[in-house]
């Protein structure tokens, strides 16, 4: 078994327990004015994911077993995964591993993001499940994914970048 299949495994066996499945997970929706494929694109295209994803190019073949990375521009690796469905422009699923050297012990986790079209609208819903416990892994993307999202729909409806003072990767001008 790969590694890839291995962290494939252990997120499927968290998640289909009710207990973990429903108990420890993070939920986000949020309403894009545009269309799904151009959310699509911000969320795959590793030219674009940098502008409002705290400097982060995320990397991928898109296609399920395919490994995905959230790289930063010096090249360090700060979470990776396995594409688990990919299906443009509706739903994305991949494991997250944080690389932090925090969670290195925490297992794989499982992000969802749906997209729902709305008229000139989009509604995406992030969930990030999986959790075995309250790790180092959830404790930092309680936070995170909420202004992640914040910042996509504010580069997407404006073409600026979200700027936010004190936190790192959105905080500089």
């Amino acid at each position: 078994m790969t590694d890839h299949e291995r962290a494939s495994a252990n997120v499927d066996q968290a998640v289909r327990r009710p207990d973990i499945a429903t108990a420890l997970r993070h939920r986000d929706d949020i309403y894009i004015r545009a269309d799904p494929a151009t959310v699509w694109q911000a969320l795959t295209d590793a030219a674009v994911t940098p502008r409002y994803f705290m400097g982060l190019s995320v990397e991928s073949g898109w296609e399920a077993g395919a490994p995905v990375r959230q790289v930063r521009r010096d090249g360090l690796v700060w979470n990776e995964g396995v594409v688990v469905e990919f299906d443009p422009p509706r739903k994305l699923v991949t494991t997250f591993r944080s690389m932090s050297p925090q969670a290195l012990s925490d297992r794989p986790t499982r992000v969802t993001w749906l997209l729902d079209p709305m008229g000139e609208i989009t509604r995406l819903v992030l969930t990030h499940d999986g959790f075995e416990a309250e790790t180092t892994t959830f404790d930092m993307v309680e936070s995170g994914w909420s202004i992640v999202l914040s910042s996509l729909k504010t580069f997407l409806e404006t073409g600026e970048t979200l700027h936010i003072p004190g936190q790192p990767g959105f905080d500089n001008r």
